[in-house]
């Protein structure tokens, strides 16, 4: 985990310089386990933002904006009564754990000094925020209770005497630097009460001689330490005191993993690089918070139409399966023939006939229905045929409809994966509402969409447009989803433009701009940019992890959409197929 013991005395440490003595002005509760303090210091307004949830727990000062409920819960209005409008005294982290203390001097009913302490727990699935009174250690309530019957060893419930979390029975990693800093200045006789961590022989080489022995490190930052030894954490410990500490954003690929104050470019890549440990904090959870949101608003949608797709397979197997045993029904009308031909020589109550087919001169046996006459069992053969014929005449439409649903719906799915923002999800979604596909749900909390995920397309334009621009001055534009594709295709280009598809691959249009050059002069004077915008549409396609992938293109004059398709669905003439490999240029 990121937030270890030394990440969280880094930021108990901003924290004290820029909070303490600050005034509590204002408290918000924006979800069930995050809380906002707005305060006042002599420095100006800060707000610090607490979260105990159990994958994100964190602390820090944010420039976040925050949505809050109408009616405040229960803890923020306990916190609003006891500790708003106090001074802030001390913060610190207790010990070497991922615990931060803060403490107030805040007047009580009878206008008395009385002290109060809000406790932040930073542990994973069991963090929490818990307020306590100083004078005799009560609880006075937590953002989340824990019962006996959620925890038998540690209750933290209105009343109840604070108890800190069971220690992991290591040793610090502040009691060896105590004991560093001791031992530079004084006898080993002079520091008794570090007698225990004095005892104890880390080998500061060995990450997991350090993880076993030193409590507060996290495994990665045990392996950094491993690498250069003691002195990297004296180091961290100066850095901290003095406040002169970077923080870095790592990431393993395009994902953020995690974050820190000791350098672990060695093990990842860094991304970016703070000049406090709270911005890397709040950028780092920030940042986090939207790709979950995107990944689980993808994943939700995904999930229902990927199911409109299996049953639209199925209904497509069976359509086809009907078809093709209609197709094999040639005999039916054969055997009408032949019995309307021999009716002389069969007898009703006959099951069977054996007849000899004229057209080979093999004998053939024909199952009779002895109720029937021989004319009757040869019309009801014809019968069976015609329906047969029926069958591939009205289910043939139906098959090709369905295959452009399944089309339709494959270039959802593209689009879905490659969305990199909320707004183009919502364009995704609200596009599929209106197509049927999805009801929508009305219900007393609903919202507008927000600033953050406003709609991508307004006024026949594209919003922020993914635009490639070339040496020529020319650009290339590309459609992220069929909203965007239809207003890219149909309503921004000119004529002239050339228009690039995947051939047969569901995929984003992408258009050149030739600023009314006629497709034969850009094809002789500017192939290269041909073979770019064609890459840039196999990149943004299906066929993106292919190596070489056929694409279409063509003039924009030539595609139009059909009357009654679905969005992003065109179709075009005159066109030419290059075959490339999907590429984007590394600066759009």
């Amino acid at each position: 985990m990121a937030f270890d013991g030394i990440m969280t005395w880094a930021i108990s440490e901003e924290l004290s310089k820029k909070l303490t003595l600050g005034k509590i002005e204002k408290i918000y509760q924006p979800e069930s386990d995050s809380l906002v303090f707005v305060i006042h210091t002599k420095n100006g307004r800060f707000r610090l933002y607490s979260s105990a949830s159990g994958n994100a727990p964190h602390i820090c000062i944010t420039q976040r904006e925050f949505e809050n409920p109408k009616q405040p819960p229960i803890f923020c209005m306990i916190l609003r009564k006891h500790i708003q409008g106090g001074r802030i005294s001390r913060i610190a982290q207790n010990n070497s754990e991922r615990i931060i203390e803060m403490d107030f001097q805040v007047l009580d009913d009878l206008g008395f000094t009385v002290s109060k302490r809000l406790i932040f727990e930073i542990m994973g699935k069991h963090s929490n925020i818990v307020l306590i009174n100083l004078k005799d250690g009560r609880i006075i309530d937590s953002i989340k209770r824990v019962s006996i019957d959620v925890n038998r060893a540690r209750q933290l419930l209105p009343w109840l005497v604070y108890t800190y979390p069971p220690s992991q029975c290591k040793t610090g990693f502040k009691e060896f630097l105590e004991i560093s800093s001791s031992d530079e200045s004084s006898s080993y006789n002079e520091v008794n009460h570090l007698d225990y961590a004095n005892s104890i022989s880390v080998n500061w080489h060995d990450a997991n001689d350090i993880m076993t022995k030193v409590g507060g490190i996290s495994p990665r930052v045990a392996d950094c330490i491993s690498h250069s030894g003691f002195d990297l954490l004296k180091g961290l410990a100066c850095q901290i005191e003095s406040m002169n500490v970077e923080a870095k954003i790592y990431s393993n690929g395009s994902k953020m993993t995690d974050f820190h104050i000791i350098s672990m470019d060695r093990m990842l890549s860094q991304v970016k690089s703070f000049d406090s440990p709270s911005k890397a904090v709040d950028y780092f959870f920030e940042h986090k918070k939207e790709t979950n949101t995107l990944q689980q608003s993808k994943f939700n949608i995904l999930k229902k139409i990927n199911s409109i797709r299996e049953k639209l397979g199925l209904k497509l197997q069976r359509m086809q399966e009907d078809v093709l045993k209609a197709k094999q029904s040639d005999h039916l009308r054969l055997y009408g023939e032949l019995l309307t031909a021999n009716l002389h020589d069969i007898k009703k109550g006959d099951t069977i006939a054996n007849i000899v087919n004229y057209y080979d001169n093999s004998m053939v046996n024909i199952k009779l229905d002895p109720k029937l006459s021989p004319s009757e069992n040869a019309q009801a053969y014809f019968k069976k045929y015609g329906k047969a014929m029926n069958t591939i005449k009205e289910k043939q439409p139906m098959i090709d409809s369905v295959n452009d649903e399944i089309l339709y719906i494959d270039t959802v799915i593209d689009h879905l994966n490659r969305a990199t923002e909320m707004r183009q999800i919502e364009d995704i979604k609200e596009e599929l509402i209106g197509e049927g596909y999805f009801r929508i749900r009305l219900s007393k909390n609903k919202t507008r969409r927000s600033k953050a995920s406003k709609s991508s397309v307004s006024n026949g334009k594209i919003n922020n447009p993914l635009v490639f621009n070339l040496d020529s001055g020319r650009k290339i534009i590309v459609g992220r989803n069929n909203k965007e594709n239809d207003v890219l295709s149909l309503k921004m280009s000119a004529k002239s433009d050339i228009w690039f598809h995947t051939k047969d691959i569901p995929g984003s249009h992408v258009v050149l701009q030739t600023h009314g050059l006629k497709l034969a002069e850009i094809e002789k004077n500017f192939p290269e940019e041909i073979k770019t915008a064609a890459s840039i549409a196999a990149y943004h396609s299906k066929g993106k992890s292919s190596e070489n992938v056929p694409v279409d293109y063509t003039e924009i004059k030539y595609v139009r959409k059909p009357n009654g398709t679905k969005p992003g669905m065109v179709i075009f003439k005159n066109n030419k197929t290059i075959w490339v490999t999907p590429h984007v240029p590394n600066h759009p």
